[in-house]
């Protein structure tokens, strides 16, 4: 079964939280509100960072994007960052 699925926007009306200190990509339960802070998401689940707010939203798209180049340079990191040249 597949993890993290994040339903298209047109479905749901789902947010996307890049992490302003540690740039994690997670999707919020909801907003917390406060009197010494403006409204913001939920604190970052990685680091705890708690002032993510509208400003770190992001679209679809562009979710995909940095996953996918994120798995395209883990692969390269397992690999130990090995190229041909050395051949």
């Amino acid at each position: 079964m597949a993890k993290y699925i994040v339903p298209p926007k047109k479905m749901s009306r789902e947010v996307i939280i890049k992490c302003y200190k540690c740039g994690a990509l997670y999707v919020p339960e909801g907003m917390q509100k406060s009197i010494l802070r403006s409204t913001n998401y939920e604190d970052c689940p990685v680091c705890g960072y708690s002032h993510n707010s509208n400003g770190n939203r992001i679209p679809l798209w562009k979710y995909n994007l940095i996953k996918y180049f994120r798995e395209k340079t883990g692969k390269k990191e397992e690999m130990g960052g090995q190229t041909d040249e050395g051949i």
